[in-house]
């Protein structure tokens, strides 16, 4: 007859510098709800700023769709920084008139640091100032 013994590892935890090594466990929130400890929960993420740097044009579009799509998920509200933009294009327009209509759908507010002339004067060629919101930033356009 052949008996198998469990053999198990106690841990042992190390002294640091004369000290008693901690016996306290980390409480999962089930744990706490049972003994009664109040557990906070993360709150959500309420602002986002998006710099949109020099240059927001085609090649670069797959990335700030991206950047976009992520500042609109989880914000109440995000501010986007355009008084850098040298170069605009078309694409560079469609992206920001999209990340508007998302934040819409998400109920997320998105408002204006600052707007360079290039940017107003793309917006503006396009009918795009009121729907973009640079309203403020635009003088008789």
């Amino acid at each position: 007859m052949v008996v198998k013994r469990k053999v198990t590892k106690k841990k042992v935890a190390k002294t640091t510098a004369g000290r008693k090594p901690s016996t306290a466990k980390p409480v999962s929130s089930s744990t706490a709800k049972k003994k009664g400890v109040a557990v906070k929960p993360k709150p959500k993420a309420t602002s986002n700023v998006i710099t949109l740097g020099e240059s927001l044009v085609i090649s670069g579009a797959i990335d700030w769709r991206e950047k976009m799509a992520a500042a609109i998920s989880g914000n109440d509200k995000v501010t986007l920084n355009g008084g850098e933009v040298e170069r605009i294009d078309g694409v560079g327009l469609q992206l920001l008139v999209a990340l508007m209509k998302e934040a819409v759908n998400s109920n997320t507010t998105v408002s204006w640091d600052s707007a360079s002339e290039v940017l107003i004067d793309g917006a503006a060629q396009l009918g795009l100032i009121e729907i973009l919101g640079l309203d403020k930033f635009s003088s008789a356009k």
